[in-house]
């Protein structure tokens, strides 16, 4: 079965890198003039929530760091001692949503006897009623492989990134395991997967925390927001 990988790794110092673009604290929006809140509609929650708090960034910038290759997500990787990542590129769809990517990675597994590791393809897609700068709705389908049971099951989880104001934004984290068909450690699963989201969403509050506690200490290096892919609205 999945369990949580332990925790581990270095201090955000030791990703930080020179900043020679901005910490888009304010979205693009906002420097226009344009309303820097969000006041539409947010996706109902599914399953069980694990996160819901209100962090000092812009929506933007939020998205940016965690759902592109940032000094931030590979330092969150890193903490949970992942392995073999491709980041895969955000990609236009053809369908109702604004963009897709493939995201695959291997986890350590705390276990005393069967596989040490596993193998997880999150396919995420950015829905079409997120809107850029404001609103963020993500959608990732986590399917593991090369364990026990691996077919019969997988993970969804849904972000949800809005704009309280220039410089703040609220990210909720809501999780729930599907089933495939019918197993009898089904209870077992649920379990393990809790514990890894609760896991995951602690060390992901964390990192956001800290990254931001180093961006405003003077004399601290500055974290690169750009990243490497992102998504991209649909003409």
């Amino acid at each position: 079965l999945p369990a949580a990988a332990a925790a581990g790794g270095h201090k955000l110092d030791d990703v930080a890198e020179d900043d020679d673009d901005d910490d888009d604290t304010e979205t693009n929006a906002g420097r226009r003039g344009l309303e820097p809140t969000y006041d539409g509609p947010v996706v109902d929650p599914m399953g069980q929530e694990f996160l819901c708090e209100e962090f000092s960034f812009s929506a933007e910038t939020l998205y940016t760091l965690i759902f592109t290759k940032t000094a931030l997500s590979q330092h969150h990787m890193e903490q949970r001692k992942a392995t073999n990542l491709n980041w895969g590129d955000w990609q236009p769809t053809e369908d109702d949503s604004l963009s897709a990517r493939q995201f695959s990675y291997t986890l350590p597994l705390n276990s005393s006897f069967g596989p040490k590791s596993v193998d997880i393809v999150e396919s995420q897609v950015l829905l079409g009623d997120s809107k850029p700068e404001l609103y963020y709705n993500v959608l990732s389908e986590a399917n593991n492989r090369n364990i026990p049971f691996a077919d019969a099951f997988y993970i969804l989880v849904q972000y949800c990134i809005w704009q309280t104001s220039f410089k703040t934004s609220v990210l909720r984290v809501c999780s729930e395991v599907k089933f495939r068909k019918s197993v009898f450690i089904k209870g077992a699963i649920e379990k393990s997967a809790v514990k890894g989201t609760q896991i995951q969403c602690k060390l992901l509050r964390d990192d956001l925390n800290e990254y931001r506690q180093k961006r405003k200490s003077p004399s601290s290096k500055q974290f690169k927001v750009r990243s490497t892919g992102g998504a991209r609205r649909r003409s």
